[in-house]
């Protein structure tokens, strides 16, 4: 009787850290899915920003959970890294436009 339900127990707790890891999996990928999507949005924003003709200053990203990094010129390019704090933890994109229109 007592080893029907050692072995009773072991399996329950087995399928519930197997059912606890699939959940927690699957909500990892959804996140991290969604993540790369708003980043991927944003990018589109400031890339049309541009291509608009705004400054660099102008750009706002607001609403979106991201941020515009530090902006660099380099070699007539201008990098601007745009950050997410996602499920996984902190992404990083960047845009590069040409600084001369």
């Amino acid at each position: 009787m007592l080893t029907e339900t050692i072995a009773a127990c072991s399996i329950a707790f087995i399928t519930i850290a197997a059912v606890a890891s699939v959940l927690y999996t699957a909500a990892a990928v959804v996140g991290d899915s969604n993540d790369n999507l708003i980043m991927e949005r944003v990018k589109e924003k400031v890339l049309a920003d541009l291509a608009a003709g705004s400054n660099v200053s102008d750009i706002s990203v607001s609403g979106s959970g991201c941020e515009i990094g530090p902006v660099r010129s380099e070699g007539g390019t201008i990098i601007l890294r745009i950050f997410r704090d996602g499920f996984t933890g902190r992404k990083e994109s960047l845009v590069i436009w040409p600084a001369a229109q």
